[in-house]
């Protein structure tokens, strides 16, 4: 579904992408709502940092 011309398949990815990173953020105010411990949840370095992606 990623593909240089795949726009299609690309925006799908890319919806996914999104709503993970959402669930992430609703997850972190429930922890804070909830006065919880805080917790680390891990990154992506692709996604923290996409200048360090490589490209073919």
């Amino acid at each position: 579904m990623i593909g240089a011309n795949n726009s299609e398949g690309n925006a799908v990815v890319q919806a996914a992408i999104d709503a993970l990173m959402d669930q992430t953020r609703t997850i972190e105010r429930i922890v804070s709502a909830l006065k919880l411990k805080p917790i680390k949840l891990e990154g992506s370095d692709s996604l923290d940092n996409p200048s360090k992606v490589k490209t073919p």
